[in-house]
């Protein structure tokens, strides 16, 4: 047995959670109220190799759409996190800001994705794609933001979200 998957089996239990997550942070509770989907996977089903960052994947963006958008959207910010990661907060493997029309974007478009990588042996990873309406535009330098400082910028401008939950594991 692998040195990898004897680390991943003994951190099996051990999981980040939802607790530091976005949506704790950004201090939101209620229910969500937009239709996050995508054609290349189904709520709570395994998210096709092509968009993994494991050997065989090509670590490509999935394609997306959402409908439902609360009046007033003028932006969207998408985040990807794995709370299943065994380490205090969950990884983002994602931060994009989208426009709301059109109500899509397109497979492999998000060139600051970073796909699923599950340890070996560790089990399943739920991976949460939400999606956030923004009631006015920010400025966001993806390659030198922090989250702590975009969750202060958006905190007050978010009119609604959404999640679409992607599975992945390497056993």
């Amino acid at each position: 047995m692998s040195l990898r998957r004897n680390i991943g089996r003994a951190l099996r239990h051990r999981r980040a959670g939802t607790a530091q997550g976005i949506l704790a942070r950004l201090g939101i509770y209620s229910s969500p109220t937009i239709k996050v989907t995508s054609p290349a996977f189904d709520d709570g089903y395994t998210i096709p190799d092509r968009y993994c960052a494991y050997a065989g994947g090509r670590n490509i963006s999935p394609p997306l759409t959402w409908s439902n958008l609360p009046s007033g959207t003028k932006q969207l910010l998408l985040v990807v996190q794995d709370p299943d990661v065994p380490l205090p907060r969950p990884i983002t493997h994602c931060v994009a800001l989208l426009y709301p029309e059109p109500e899509f974007i397109a497979d492999g478009l998000l060139a600051q994705y970073h796909g699923p990588r599950p340890l070996v042996g560790h089990g399943l990873h739920h991976y949460q794609f939400y999606l956030f309406a923004l009631d006015c535009k920010i400025d966001l330098r993806l390659n030198r933001f922090r989250l702590g400082s975009l969750i202060a910028k958006i905190r007050a401008h978010v009119l609604g979200w959404g999640i679409l939950i992607g599975v992945s594991e390497r056993p």
